[in-house]
C-alpha cells in the first residue's frame, strides 16, 4: 500500500506538471517529479528520472539536509520530500533577459536564487523551497508536504511574471492642475422636434423672490389687520371688515406682479 499511494502521488503531480505545460521534454533525462519513498529509496516520473543528474541533485539535496536545524522553531525538520521541474516560456524568457543575474527579487520579498547548473543545486539555500537552473533555464521547487508543491511553482510563475511586467514602467507623473476653459452648455435632441434644447442648471432665484414677497405681504396684511380691530374698539363700526374680504385678490396681484417683473429681468 505504501508502494502504490507514492506511485499515485507521483504519477499525480506529473499529471499536473503536464497540463500546466512546465514539461517541455518529456524523455526524463532532467524534467519530471522526484518523490521520496524512505531515506535514499525515491520514485519519480518519469521513471528514468532517478538515474538522471537532476535525480542524482535531488538525492544529494536530501541528504544534505536529511535533519535540517530550524533556528526560528527550534527543532529538527526533514526537506526536500517531493521535488519538481518547472519548464516555460515565462522562466526561460527571463533568464535569456538577465543571464549575469545571481537571485530573482520577487514582489512578495522572496529572492529565488539562480545556480549554474543541476550539479549545483544540492549548494542552494534550502529554505527557499526554490531555485532556477540558469544552463537548463529551469525552475526547481521541493517541499515537504507534496500537494504544496503544485501551489508554490504556480506562485513563483505569477511573481514572476509581474516583476518582468511591472520593470522599467515609469513613474506616474503627477497630475496638473485643472485650468479652467471656457463655460459649455450642454444641449439635447429633442426627440419629437429634433431641435437643440439647451440644458441649464436650476435657477432657484425666482422661488426666493416670491418667498420674500410673501414673507412682506403677510407682514403687511398682519399690520393692517391690528389697524381695522384697534379702530373698530374705538367707534364700532365694523363695515372694517370688508377691506378683508380683499386680502386674497391683494395677495394674487402682488405675487403675479413679482413673477412677471423678474421673468422681464
Amino acid at each position: 500500500m505504501d508502494d502504490i499511494k507514492h506511485e499515485v502521488m507521483v504519477n499525480y503531480l506529473f499529471q499536473q506538471q503536464c497540463s500546466a505545460l512546465w514539461v517541455g521534454d518529456g524523455s526524463g533525462t532532467l524534467e519530471g517529479v522526484m518523490l521520496r519513498k524512505a531515506r535514499n529509496s525515491y520514485m519519480s516520473c518519469p521513471p528514468q528520472l532517478v538515474e538522471s543528474p537532476f535525480g542524482m541533485a535531488c538525492a544529494a539535496l536530501n541528504v544534505q539536509v536529511c535533519q535540517y536545524f530550524d533556528r526560528t522553531k527550534h527543532h529538527l525538520l526533514t526537506f526536500n520530500k517531493v521535488a519538481m521541474t518547472v519548464n516555460s516560456r515565462i522562466i526561460k524568457t527571463f533568464l535569456q533577459w538577465s543571464p549575469d543575474a545571481v537571485d530573482v527579487p520577487l514582489t512578495n520579498g522572496l529572492r529565488v536564487q539562480i545556480l549554474p547548473t543541476v550539479e549545483d543545486l544540492p549548494k542552494a539555500r534550502k529554505h527557499q523551497f526554490a531555485a532556477f537552473i540558469a544552463s537548463e533555464q529551469l525552475l526547481v521547487v521541493w517541499d515537504d508536504e507534496a500537494m504544496n508543491l503544485i501551489p508554490r511553482a504556480k506562485a513563483i510563475e505569477k511573481e514572476l511574471m509581474e516583476l518582468v511586467w511591472k520593470t522599467g514602467e515609469p513613474e506616474e507623473e503627477e497630475e496638473a492642475p485643472e485650468k479652467k476653459g471656457p463655460a459649455v452648455v450642454e444641449t439635447e435632441i429633442n426627440e419629437e422636434t429634433g431641435e437643440y434644447v439647451s440644458k441649464r442648471p436650476t435657477n432657484i432665484q425666482n422661488s426666493v423672490l416670491v418667498g420674500i414677497t410673501l414673507v412682506i405681504v403677510i407682514t403687511m396684511l398682519g399690520a393692517g389687520f391690528r389697524q381695522i380691530v384697534i379702530e373698530m374698539m374705538v367707534d364700532r363700526n365694523y363695515l372694517r371688515l370688508c377691506f378683508v374680504l380683499l386680502t386674497p385678490i391683494q395677495i394674487f396681484f402682488t405675487l403675479v406682479s413679482s413673477i412677471i417683473d423678474f421673468k422681464k429681468k
